[in-house]
């Protein structure tokens, strides 16, 4: 198959792909918008080429003005009518418009919320996901292509059956913008496309660049470092570079522009109006109603056949967009929902069993036997690096193994339908994050439907010990939290957003808790009733702590010491006190940290 057939399938299967969307999302949608585009088109051909023909031929022929005037006033009505189904239906294409594209968007936030955790680890994801977010948008511009390339089609139907009654050379003469845009047509696109592309990524370059400057991440740093002036120069070259696409792509593009107006305007239609008036005032062959329609509809012939191409050559186009789109949302999830999966049923032992994973081409996860029962309390701990939070991704199935098994009571994690094994954990992870939505939500991390949630929030935050703080504000559980879109809203410090962390545990009181390096923003008092509370409410549960911190391994009933990726080092903490290995030589590098809050406990 060549390369333009391939093309011209790709451009069909995209478009058709993007329109049985929006079909599935409203069919009497699409049926209004292709049923106005007939109809619309039928009558202005009957209101104005058409009637101009009729008249100036019926009275230079000798009719009576009685045929004239019931002509004028049946396209009279037939316009009124159309006109107020016309406005009807553009209010109805503005609202559709808007929750098509608001659909589509929808269907790519939940794709995004799906897929597997290693696309926001590549960078390429992100790429995508944006240009994928855009396309969103191109949905209108496929119906409003479809629309006017109906329209255009009608069109010169109905014009050309008129015109070559008249004289066929003048078919010929308006033919001549069609082959134009389709000789260069493709030509354009690429520019075009292509200067899209490019801007696209330096515009979320230059994003990036706004978001640092407003964004509380990066606050401390933008004011009490020079990092604001790097950013600075950095938008600098963002908008040099949009500047230099702007120019390079724009002039290019401009010529062709320029000469398909020389086509249109001069070549098109003062050609046909010399060769109308010739035919009609000097060799008398034209009626003067057949010359006046030609002159007065030639350039909208013209206009339609190249609109006509114009339209083939945008859906090439919007093909480019679509496949964006279309690529990212028939992305095949490598972690999917197993529908028909395994239901967790008051879990009872959790094991690592000869688990194994690279990440980049480099092991960060060694032949790992880790096992949790219920009631027990595991520690797994070790320096940055050592492999820790990659373990808690895999029992999460953020990530799949690449040797060896999790299995959960004697099954592989892998055959339990994947959102209800998620479910049964209750996770707070070293970057978790405060949504600018009100503590309750923040808390239950879903919408506030009855009384007993807000008892629920109420008794998790006063369980994580930061209730009296967020009592204390003038909302109290209904505060917004950041001030990103509130100006009231409440700003919480280090330690009281991970306390507001810890209090989603409570609220959902998960058969199976993990936290990892969970205690990063407390102070070793704070740090210590922390998990004091949390050894409570993990009671009759499986606990696993993940931590380079080593003040959770003294309460565990078992503790696993990693490095390099591998278990190197197991048992209570005492034993591995009594081992005077890597564990012992850690402890006490962080024991005088300690003992002030223990003499104080």
């Amino acid at each position: 198959m060549t390369d333009k057939k391939k093309n011209l399938r790709k451009t069909i299967s995209n478009n058709w792909f993007m329109l049985k969307l929006i079909a599935n999302f409203s069919k009497t949608y699409v049926g209004i918008e292709i049923f106005r585009s007939i109809a619309g088109s039928l009558c202005n051909f009957f209101s104005f080429t058409y009637m101009y023909k009729y008249v100036l031929n019926t009275i230079q022929s000798g009719g009576g003005l009685k045929d004239v005037l019931t002509y004028i006033v049946t396209m009279f009505i037939i316009s009124v009518a159309y006109m107020i189904f016309d406005e009807i239906a553009e209010q109805y294409h503005l609202k559709k418009s808007a929750q098509i594209e608001s659909f589509l968007q929808k269907e790519m936030l939940k794709k995004a919320a799906s897929v597997e955790l290693a696309c926001f680890d590549d960078p390429d994801f992100y790429d995508a996901y944006s240009k994928a977010i855009e396309q969103s948008k191109q949905a209108q511009y496929i119906m409003w292509h479809l629309d006017h390339g109906i329209w255009s089609i009608v069109n010169v139907v109905s014009m050309v059956t008129l015109i070559v009654t008249i004289h066929p050379v003048f078919i010929i003469m308006a033919l001549i913008p069609f082959a134009y845009n389709l000789l260069v047509g493709k030509k354009k696109n690429n520019i075009s496309f292509e200067r899209n592309m490019k801007r696209m990524e330096t515009s979320r370059r230059a994003n990036y660049v706004r978001r640092s400057f407003y964004l509380s991440d990066y606050s401390k740093e933008m004011r009490l470092t020079n990092m604001y002036r790097v950013m600075l120069s950095q938008m600098k070259e963002n908008i040099k570079e949009l500047d230099n696409i702007a120019k390079t792509y724009g002039y290019k593009l401009m010529w062709f522009e320029c000469f398909a107006q020389f086509i249109s305007e001069i070549v098109v239609y003062c050609g046909s109006i010399l060769l109308a008036s010739f035919l009609a005032l000097v060799k008398f062959v034209l009626p003067l109603g057949d010359c006046f329609v030609v002159i007065n509809s030639i350039t909208n012939l013209s206009g339609s056949f190249a609109w006509a191409s114009h339209t083939l050559i945008r859906m090439d186009e919007n093909s480019k967009y679509i496949d964006n789109y279309r690529r990212f949302i028939e992305y095949e999830i490598k972690i999917p929902e197993n529908e028909n999966g395994l239901i967790p049923n008051s879990p009872e032992v959790l094991e690592f069993k000869n688990v194994s994973f690279s990440y980049n081409n480099k092991k960060v996860v060694d032949n790992v036997n880790i096992c949790a029962r219920k009631g027990e309390k595991i520690a797994i701990v070790g320096h940055n690096g050592a492999g820790k939070t990659t373990l808690v991704k895999l029992l999460l199935r953020m990530y799949d193994v690449d040797d060896g098994e999790i299995l959960l009571d004697g099954k592989n994690i892998k055959d339990y339908r994947l959102s209800a094994y998620r479910s049964s954990f209750g996770t707070v992870f070293q970057d978790y994050k405060m949504f600018s939505l009100p503590v309750t939500e923040n808390v239950l991390l879903r919408k506030v439907t009855c009384d007993e949630d807000r008892r629920i929030v109420e008794d998790s935050l006063k369980r994580s010990d930061v209730y009296d703080r967020i009592a204390n504000t003038e909302k109290g559980i209904d505060s917004i939290l950041t001030k990103e879109f509130d100006s009231h809203g409440e700003v919480l410090s280090g330690g009281e957003a991970q306390k507001l962390a810890f209090a989603r545990l409570f609220a959902m009181d998960p058969p199976i808790i993990i936290l990892d390096e969970p205690s990063s923003a407390l102070d070793p008092i704070a740090e210590d009733k922390m998990y004091k509370n949390m050894f409570e409410v993990s009671e009759g549960k499986i606990a696993i702590y993940i931590s380079h911190r080593l003040s959770a391994a003294r309460m565990a009933d078992m503790v696993y010491m990693m490095e390099n990726g591998k278990v190197i080092e197991k048992g209570t903490h005492d034993q591995l006190l009594a081992l005077n290995g890597k564990y012992a030589d850690m402890w006490h590098m962080q024991a005088e940290k300690y003992v002030e809050s223990e003499g104080q406990l």
